[in-house]
């Protein structure tokens, strides 16, 4: 580790340490150099959001019993309070990014001939790519429809799950947004709850945690957008768990898993066959939503393999 990266690590830190609404550990890393595919186109803590009941498409593990940083020491994630979704609305940060884009968004919704705010929010990222997708669910019972792409300005760590704290991992996997973070220390953050079951299980005892949507364009392990995009994105996802009471899902794929994408992936990781059998294995669950735009119900093994059902009530996409 050099000392620049050392020392920017520690600053972010102590950020934290010393803001009493953004405890998470939001660091700064340096941008993913890797190679790309073929056919590459291209906070825990403040004030947040506990979704109301429902029975998530995904059988999502049940968050980490872990303090999610060094700035939680002391304090246990079942103590945190957070502010019901109605309370955002009057945060400043909120309020102002609701003047900025709140016309931006009804355009871009009436441009698809979507209501707003749309059913469910499903995003998509692809982590070699540095993509972010936008999928919404008009309506009970419809197919989500793909409403846009947002640029992941910078990356850390490889391809691959995350599996240790301090790892500098993007995780991969079927995940959830669970908390609404108005007071980040990068503007604006939506937390994914990794470690879900599955990465609980395969990765021991200290798997990690703190991974963000959020803005600006430093990270390492999460996904950036800069602060005009996650504004958007906030209020898009945010309006739709105030209506609707579901909470946006998240998938994250080293890359696109069709089969340009997974013989890349064989061709580039043959000397690591772990990793290309975990990829094989997230791939069905790719693959459906490929061909349904439906995410495919999940379920998680004992020992923390990812299965998909088929729903016989699912068509094809058209």
């Amino acid at each position: 580790m050099t000392a620049t990266r050392l020392a920017i690590i520690i600053g972010c830190l102590l950020a934290g340490l010393f803001s009493p609404t953004d405890n998470g550990r939001r660091n700064r890393g340096a941008r993913g150099t890797g190679p790309l595919p073929p056919h590459a186109a291209h906070d825990a803590g403040g004030e947040g959001v506990c979704s109301r009941a429902e029975r998530s498409e995904h059988e999502s593990a049940a968050p980490s019993r872990q303090p999610h940083s060094s700035c939680l020491r002391g304090r246990r994630h079942e103590g945190i309070r957070f502010h019901p979704t109605r309370a955002q609305q009057n945060r400043p940060r909120v309020r102002a990014a609701r003047q900025r884009r709140l016309e931006d968004i009804r355009l871009l919704f009436a441009k698809a001939a979507l209501d707003y705010p749309p059913r469910q929010v499903l995003l998509r990222a692809f982590k070699n790519d540095g993509v972010l997708e936008l999928w919404v669910q008009p309506a009970r019972g419809r197919p989500y429809v793909h409403l846009k792409d947002y640029t992941i300005c910078m990356r850390s760590g490889e391809l691959g799950p995350k599996r240790r704290r301090g790892d500098g991992q993007v995780p991969e996997g079927f995940y959830r947004i669970t908390w609404f973070n108005p007071h980040s220390q990068f503007l604006l953050s939506m937390k994914v709850d990794y470690p879900n079951r599955s990465d609980r299980i395969r990765g021991g005892r200290h798997p990690g945690g703190d991974i963000f949507i959020h803005g600006s364009c430093v990270t390492i392990g999460c996904l950036p957008l800069t602060d005009r995009w996650i504004e958007e994105l906030y209020l898009i996802a945010l309006d739709s768990h105030w209506r609707y009471g579901r909470r946006p899902l998240v998938h994250i794929f080293p890359t696109r898993l069709d089969d340009a994408g997974m013989s890349w992936l064989e061709k580039t990781y043959r000397h690591r066959p772990e990793l290309v059998e975990f990829w094989r294995e997230l791939r069905p669950g790719y693959l459906y939503f490929e061909h349904h735009h439906r995410p495919a119900p999940v379920r998680i093994g004992r020992d923390g393999t990812y299965h998909f059902q088929e729903n016989n009530g699912d068509r094809p996409a058209k």
